[in-house]
Order: C-alpha cells, then sequence, then structure tokens
C-alpha cells in the first residue's frame, strides 16, 4: 500500500493557533480507509479538525489505543457529533478502570464505561486469536511467539489491529505509577480501592500495523507496552519482516530515570534491526525504522533521544505525516 498520511489533530504541544491538551488524537488516511485513531482528552479534536479543513464525518471508522481518558476523554464527543461511526477497540477498557498514582493520589483515567451501554453496537470488540489474513494466505513470521498467543484482527487488506504478544525488550519505567482494577462489585471509576487495584499490564493497548511495500508503518499512541516488543508483535501478525516506520509516543516521562530508559531503548533499537532493516539481524545497523514521536515521551527524553538516535522525529498538534 502507498500513500499513507496522519494528520495530528491533538498533541500536547503545538506551534500553531490549534489547541493542545495532554492527549492525543490522529487522523490516518490511506488509499484503502480513513481512520480517526484516538480522540484525546476532550473535543479539541473535533475543534481542531475543523480548523484544519477536515471532515470527520467521512472517516470509515475510529480505533480506540487504550482505555486511559487522555486518548478517550473525546469519546463522548464523536459518539455525539458521529452516531453511525464504527469504534474498534478492546474489551477490556470496559472491563477496567485505570488509575494514576505519579501525583501522590491515585488519578482516575478511565474511558467512560456507560457509553457502552449507550452506544453498544458502534462497538466492534478486538479479542481472540483471528491471526489470518482476509484473503486466506498463510503468514510466516521469525518473531518470537511462545510469550503469548497472537490477537488482532485485519481490518483491511492492508491494515491490521495488533494486541502485544512480545515482551523480549524493556517496557516504559512511567508504568510503574498505572494501575487498574476490575469494574466489578460496586467499584467506580472514580475511585480507587487498594484492596483491588493491580499493575496495569496494558492488555488493554492495541497498535494499528499498515503493510507497505518498503515494510510496516505503525501507529502506536502510548507504547506502554514498549515500542520494540510492539514492532515484534505487529510482525508477528503480520507476517511481515520489517518495520519502515514507527509513529506514536514512547511514554518516556520526565522522571530520574529518562537518561537511562531512552539510552536503553536506542541501544535496543540498533541491537534489533539489522543493516538490512530486518529484526533479529546484526548487532550494529545502518538501517533502522523511521521513529516519529510526540504526546508521552517529554521534553528531556526528546532531547536525549535526538543525540542517540540522530534520524528521530517529532510531531505535534498540526502536523502532517506522511509516507
Amino acid at each position: 500500500m502507498k500513500g499513507i498520511t496522519i494528520k495530528i489533530l491533538v498533541d500536547n504541544r503545538t506551534s500553531t493557533p490549534l489547541k493542545s491538551e495532554h492527549g492525543l488524537s490522529m487522523l490516518i488516511e490511506t488509499p484503502e480507509a480513513s481512520i480517526l485513531c484516538d480522540m484525546g482528552a476532550s473535543d479539541a479534536f473535533l475543534q481542531n479538525a475543523e480548523q484544519m479543513g477536515i471532515d470527520l464525518n467521512k472517516i470509515d471508522f475510529a480505533f480506540i489505543s487504550h482505555g486511559h481518558s487522555d486518548h478517550t476523554g473525546g469519546l463522548v464527543h464523536l459518539l455525539n457529533n458521529f452516531p453511525d461511526k464504527k469504534i474498534y477497540t478492546s474489551p477490556l477498557i470496559f472491563n477496567e478502570y485505570y488509575f494514576s498514582g505519579r501525583r501522590g493520589y491515585w488519578r482516575a483515567m478511565s474511558t467512560e464505561h456507560s457509553l457502552l451501554q449507550e452506544y453498544q453496537e458502534n462497538f466492534i470488540m478486538i479479542e481472540g486469536a483471528g491471526n489470518s489474513h482476509p484473503d486466506g494466505a498463510p503468514h510466516n513470521s521469525n518473531a518470537p511467539q511462545e510469550e503469548g498467543r497472537l490477537s488482532g484482527r485485519w481490518v483491511t487488506p492492508s491494515i491490521a489491529i495488533v494486541a502485544n504478544s512480545c515482551n523480549r525488550w524493556s517496557r516504559p519505567y512511567g508504568n510503574i505509577y498505572l494501575t487498574k482494577q476490575p469494574a466489578t462489585g460496586g467499584l467506580t471509576y472514580l475511585t480507587a480501592d487498594p484492596g483491588h487495584l493491580l499493575p496495569d499490564d496494558f492488555r488493554h493497548e492495541l497498535s494499528i500495523a499498515a503493510t507497505t511495500e518498503k515494510g510496516l508503518v505503525i501507529i502506536s499512541s502510548c507504547s506502554h507496552c514498549g515500542a520494540l516488543n510492539i514492532m515484534e508483535s505487529c510482525m508477528a501478525f503480520t507476517g511481515e519482516k520489517s518495520v519502515s516506520a514507527f509513529v506514536g509516543g514512547l511514554h518516556f516521562i520526565d522522571s530520574p530515570q529518562v537518561e537511562t530508559e531512552v539510552e536503553t531503548f536506542a541501544t535496543e533499537l540498533y541491537k534489533a534491526f539489522g543493516h538490512n532493516g530486518n529484526s533479529y539481524g546484526s548487532e550494529t545497523s545502518t538501517t533502522i525504522p523511521r521513529i516519529i514521536t510526540g504526546h508521552c515521551t517529554c521534553d528531556r527524553a526528546k532531547e536525549v533521544l535526538a543525540k542517540k538516535i540522530p534520524s528521530i522525529e517529532f510531531f505535534g498538534t498540526g502536523s502532517e505525516i506522511k509516507f
């Protein structure tokens, strides 16, 4: 597939008159489908889309990457304005409540669960194996598959929504602040119950993988499962052997560990991709995927990334990325 364009409707940062917020929303335009990926924390994505001359009524479907409210806070505004749109997501975002303890207290950050009852017919849940291509052709992969069952769904002939199935590489340090609890037994999305809180395992996180002549283009909004794990999972699910580009947040938050984890990521990235761009290649690399990041990648992380990975690119509200 050729001709992919990603337009950033909302990001944490902007150099334009467009609104920014702690959230992310992207419009992914391809020859096969136009996809709204996440809706930020509010209706800012709608306002920015209008300012950018984008008619969201023309999207084919929407996609929610994971259950955190900085990606789903605008969901109610999408459904209120476009009640006919289908939305792909994980069922877990309506089965769990999510909290962050980074500020010294448990801050609620869940998707509004009542939307599932009100708009049940809109949601298409990604669960189970589903690792066959729509044309029925088998796909083989050299990626490690022993860590878990491949899970996801092809939504067009060249675009798949993929769950992480790899734990080979490091995950972001900032995950230590994030927890979940079941949405049962009288528990609410506003109140964290220490007796029920568990570390978030991010099984609710999904990514988009688009096959192109140059390799996969992967869109991963926050990469809580670790960007390299997500790349491996997308290769395993699709059967593709190379990654052309990776777009999304890396979840490198402002912390005492940020320089160390960025250096680890850079080391692992060069280790994973050999001279021809294929994973599991040589220890040294002359070809790595095009990395384009923003949102949950803090300013200090960007400074270190620019030194360690000179080809890295950064996006903000209003950015347009072409492949």
